[in-house]
């Protein structure tokens, strides 16, 4: 399923090299590619991140799907096997060209978790950054077919079937519907969106486009019977003021996720992972620091979560 496997890069201290974004330096301040030192450090301070990344690696691959190649990336403890698997499920990119694979707040997260043998998982849709193929010809189904391809090649690196989530937006919806059938351990939604049937099977295009201004068009969605019948963690980040998700949404999201781990900031937007806004910002801090907190709990309170397994239908 690996077209081919790029080089392996050792990042304990050469973060520049790496071109690697958002992970703290030998110093204390942030590198962005492509942005200067001041701007990352204007939303990121890395006074609030650890100073010492860890002895993990960056290793790059491409994964075959029958959409066009997939451009992946898993960050892994040099030090231990991985004891579970993270896969950032992105959301719909506003074109087809995002200059990194790995973003800004997914590296700190990666940064911040304490968690010993945990490996993570970032990747492009087919269409979009270094992938292959055309968006065009794909779907948010297809797109949830990418995401399986992806969970079943990191598994099989990290020989692992233990598994968290992690899905914004778009991503959100695919992780919701995702999430039992792959047996992970934990599922968490950052501003998650719902599709009904109809729009998962229009391709990307002004067809899509017209069917979600359609009033209630995701009244049907599979997403959310899917997360009610998940048994695993969940964890919801949804700003109360999202100008994008309708609120209902986010209140089916709420209503099958335990209050301790649901969390409301009140001044932030959808977008607010960017890091337009002082306040976008401030939210993104909180949410790294709870998404690693979620994540940590996966790993080290293992006996009370879902245990995957190929016998209750997870992509191996």
């Amino acid at each position: 399923m690996v077209l081919g496997r790029g080089q392996k890069l050792s990042i304990d201290g050469v973060f520049r090299e790496t071109a690697l974004v958002g992970l703290p330096t030998l110093g204390s301040r942030w590198i962005g590619l492509g942005a200067t030192e001041d701007d990352d450090a204007a939303f990121l301070d890395a006074s609030r991140w650890p100073s010492h990344y860890g002895s993990m690696t960056l290793e790059r691959y491409t994964v075959e799907t029958p959409d066009g190649g997939i451009a992946a990336e898993i960050h892994c403890d040099n030090d231990a096997p991985a004891a579970v698997v993270v896969v950032f499920v992105p959301g719909a990119p506003r074109d087809a060209t995002p200059a990194r694979v790995t973003s800004r707040w997914e590296s700190s997260i990666t940064s911040a978790v304490r968690s010993a043998g945990a490996a993570f998982v970032t990747f492009n849709y087919v269409g979009i950054g270094a992938s292959g193929g055309e968006m065009a010809t794909t779907s948010i189904a297809s797109r949830r077919s990418q995401v399986e391809e992806v969970i079943r090649f990191a598994r099989s690196v990290t020989r692992t079937l233990r598994l968290v989530l992690v899905g914004c937006s778009m991503g959100g919806h695919i992780v919701a519907t995702l999430c039992r059938r792959c047996g992970a351990d934990g599922a968490a939604l950052i501003v998650p969106a719902a599709y009904g049937l109809r729009a998962e099977a229009i391709n990307f295009g002004p067809d899509l486009s017209t069917e979600l201004r359609r009033p209630d068009s995701w009244r049907d969605s599979p997403a959310f019977d899917e997360y009610r019948a998940f048994t695993g963690r969940k964890l919801l980040i949804a700003p109360q003021g999202d100008e994008v998700i309708p609120p209902e949404i986010t209140r089916i999201y709420a209503g099958m996720t335990d209050a301790e781990f649901i969390w409301r900031p009140a001044n932030a937007s959808h977008r607010f992972l960017a890091c337009l806004t002082p306040e976008d910002a401030a939210v993104t801090h909180e949410s790294v620091e709870r998404v690693a907190a979620f994540v940590d709990l996966c790993v080290t309170d293992a006996d009370s979560v879902c245990r995957p397994s190929t016998e209750k239908g997870a992509v191996a």
